[in-house]
């Protein structure tokens, strides 16, 4: 009998489009989140989970409801935070991954088409995220 998990790639398709429109729709937002990430690298911290960042969005002023849909919902975190670090792979200290279904799907080509066909990203994947900051790779310090 195996154990391997079965992922749904339809679904993690919707879920990652989904993600996409959230950031489309709220920039700032994202990018507040990501300063928030950013911040807890510079401090040390050891790790960032969804929890924590619900915690740190409602210190900075999110809503409640935006607060809420990000501790709620792991559909949407679990692609909002691969996004984060494949931008910025410094992110990838304290942002730690297991295997989603988001990870079976081209999350890249799907930004272009949601968000922005110009968009650099400095790492394809978390992977690559988590191996930069493990070689202290210039793109993740």
């Amino acid at each position: 009998m195996s154990t391997a998990k079965t992922v749904n790639v339809a679904d993690a398709e919707v879920y990652v489009r989904s993600a996409c429109r959230w950031i489309k729709r709220n920039p700032e937002k994202f990018k507040r989140l990501m300063h928030l990430t950013h911040q807890q690298v510079d401090k040390g911290a050891s790790s960032v989970q969804r929890g924590d960042i619900y915690n740190l969005a409602k210190r900075a002023g999110f809503s409640v409801t935006d607060c809420e849909e990000l501790k709620r919902n792991n559909n949407l975190w679990a692609p909002l935070a691969r996004y984060m670090v494949m931008l910025r792979p410094r992110l990838a200290r304290v942002l730690h991954f297991r295997d989603a279904g988001c990870d079976h799907v081209d999350m890249d080509a799907i930004w272009r088409e949601e968000v922005n066909q110009g968009t650099t990203f400095l790492a394809p994947n978390w992977q690559a995220a988590k191996r930069a900051c493990e070689e202290g790779c210039v793109s993740a310090a």
